[in-house]
């Protein structure tokens, strides 16, 4: 950790989590493998009790149950948008604070370490496109402000350059593309793309089987899509999904291999195993936005992405270590792709890397 961020975190220091969820936990990871004189006493969250990994996990008011309270730093894990004032005073207490972290900013401040500086540096050195905004977002995440990344957004509306994730690499879909789509949500982006692929075919992926999608949506009448009830994952198997339940609670649903209380069991299937399955002599485009699952998916699509070389729209933001990993494990496959890189809002949301 840098100067600035060690004063904030004294050496020996005791520390409360608020916030139980990915980014919470995430916290708690970096501070076990970077900071050992820091005691994680316990996780406060709304929403959920019991414990993770033997800390307890308690309610804001059963905070005054802890000794030393005024050489405590608590550590904010939320996903909304909140003052640090606002949430002192749902502590009840006064407290020394750390920082104040949301999906909009992450757990990225705690340690710079989260990213490796040489790839960092490589994947600069190889983007086509997204360079600048590559830079200064990585150094939005290591210093929590999104003030730059914020203007730049701004000014690309204002001049009528935003555009949407997934579609800003320079390449074009052929009309018969066979396209798979990591993460159906309200079905907007397998809509698009089986319009550009309108002799295509589109697999969107989607555990709930498209629940999400309003009923009267144009995806269920195209004849093109297909709306597969799985999760994408490394292998295919049944996972575990835990949903965001609250506000200050979670920093983004996930899926994970290991079951919890409140989990809920989904269906995942590998990217070679469904090929395999359905007997598709090709790939053309892949995008993934899955809730962190990314990297897992993309080792369960080894065999598709060496074999057919797919276009590939990959959302790098919802783990910081994405940011560079997912850069170094599809250019460790050697299929020489052009690189780049967008992102899609003024704050930590959106970071796609293209590989065409």
């Amino acid at each position: 950790m840098n100067d600035q961020q060690q004063k904030y975190l004294p050496t020996n220091s005791q520390v409360i989590i608020f916030g139980s969820g990915q980014t919470g936990r995430t916290i708690l990871d970096v501070l076990n493998s970077s900071r050992r004189d820091v005691r994680v006493i316990a996780f406060i969250d709304n929403y959920r009790s019991g414990e993770f990994q033997g800390i307890p996990i308690i309610r804001p008011n059963d905070i005054n149950n802890f000794e030393n309270l005024d050489k405590t730093v608590v550590v904010l894990a939320t996903q909304e948008r909140v003052s640090e004032n606002e949430m002192i005073e749902s502590l009840k207490i006064i407290t020394r604070k750390l920082n104040l972290w949301s999906p909009f900013m992450g757990p990225d401040r705690l340690s710079s370490k989260l990213f490796d500086e040489l790839v960092i540096d490589e994947i600069l050195d190889t983007l086509k496109f997204g360079k600048i905004l590559f830079r200064k977002v990585i150094d939005a995440r290591i210093n929590g402000s999104f003030s730059e990344v914020e203007s730049i957004w701004n000014l690309q509306k204002l001049e009528g350059k935003a555009i949407k994730p997934y579609f800003e690499a320079p390449y074009i879909l052929p009309p018969d593309a066979i396209v798979i789509d990591g993460g159906t949500f309200d079905g907007t982006e397998a809509l698009e793309f089986s319009n550009m692929a309108n002799t295509g075919f589109v697999f969107t992926f989607d555990p709930w089987g498209g629940e999400f999608i309003p009923k009267k949506s144009l995806v269920h009448c195209a004849i093109n899509i297909e709306i597969v009830s799985a999760a994408l994952w490394s292998n295919s198997r049944i996972v575990y999904f835990n949903q965001n339940l609250s506000p200050g609670g979670e920093a983004g649903s996930y899926v994970t291999e290991l079951a919890r209380t409140d989990s809920e069991k989904i269906n995942a299937i590998s990217i070679d195993d469904f090929c395999l399955e359905r007997n598709l002599k090709r790939v053309d485009f892949i995008k993934m936005d899955i809730e962190g699952s990314e990297l897992e998916a993309l080792h369960g699509a080894r065999k598709t992405i060496v074999s057919y070389k797919p276009k590939l729209a990959i959302c790098i933001y919802h783990r910081p270590e994405h940011m560079h990993q997912i850069f170094t494990y599809i250019k460790g496959l050697d299929l020489d792709y052009d690189i780049g890189f967008g992102h899609y809002s003024d704050n930590i949301l959106e970071s796609v890397m293209y590989f065409y």
